[in-house]
């Protein structure tokens, strides 16, 4: 999920701001963790249900800017450690620092 060839990929961001949140944010960071959707279609069908309804906007915007707070991503986490999804240790690991590091995360849309 990190190398970056092409062009159509899903960006997961950590949330490093207390305020605004959904207007801080600068796409491409080094930290962050992309699924290439060219290659990784399988992801959303496994993962939807986990990502399906952020704190901002009320629905997942494929296109646009989901916001997870802290508390949403902790149970997002604990959603994806039961069930264990294709891949799940590689999201856990990384969702683990959105939730106890930072404020949450970011989904921007492709």
């Amino acid at each position: 999920y990190t190398q970056l060839d092409g062009t159509l990929y899903i960006e997961f961001q950590y949330c490093k701001q207390d305020d605004n949140v959904i207007k801080e944010y600068k796409c491409w960071e080094m930290d962050s963790l992309y699924v290439d959707m060219g290659e990784s279609e399988g992801f959303f069908l496994s993962y939807t249900k986990y990502i399906e309804k952020p704190v901002q906007p009320r629905k997942f915007d494929p296109y646009g800017v989901n916001y997870y707070d802290k508390s949403l991503t902790d149970s997002i986490i604990k959603s994806i450690k039961a069930e264990q999804p294709k891949d799940w240790r590689t999201l856990v690991m990384w969702l683990d620092k959105a939730a106890n590091v930072y404020n949450g995360f970011f989904i921007l849309g492709i």
